[in-house]
C-alpha cells in the first residue's frame, strides 16, 4: 500500500521531531558550559569597567589638584611681582 501524502508529511514531522530532539539532547550540557563562559567574560569586563571608572575618578581628583596647585602658584607669582 503506497503512502498518502498526509503520511508523507507526519513522518516528515515525526522525523524533525527526533532530530530536534536529538540535537537538544545532545547540545543541553554544552549549554551549561557557554552560561558559564559568558559569566566569567561578563565577569571579567565588569572588572575592568569597575576598573576603568576608578582610574577616571582618580584622573579627576588629580586635575583639580593640579589646577588648584596652578592657582597658587600663579597667586604667588603676583604676591611676588
Amino acid at each position: 500500500m503506497p503512502l498518502s501524502e498526509d503520511d508523507l508529511k507526519a513522518i516528515g514531522t515525526l522525523m524533525r521531531e527526533e532530530i530536534t530532539d536529538a540535537f537538544e539532547r545532545r547540545l543541553t550540557p554544552f549549554e551549561a558550559e557557554v552560561r558559564e563562559f559568558r559569566n566569567e567574560v561578563n565577569g571579567r569586563f565588569d572588572h575592568l569597567f569597575k576598573q576603568e571608572e576608578t582610574r577616571e575618578q582618580e584622573a579627576l581628583v588629580i586635575s583639580k589638584q593640579l589646577d588648584d596647585l596652578d592657582e597658587r602658584v600663579g597667586a604667588l607669582e603676583n604676591k611676588i611681582a
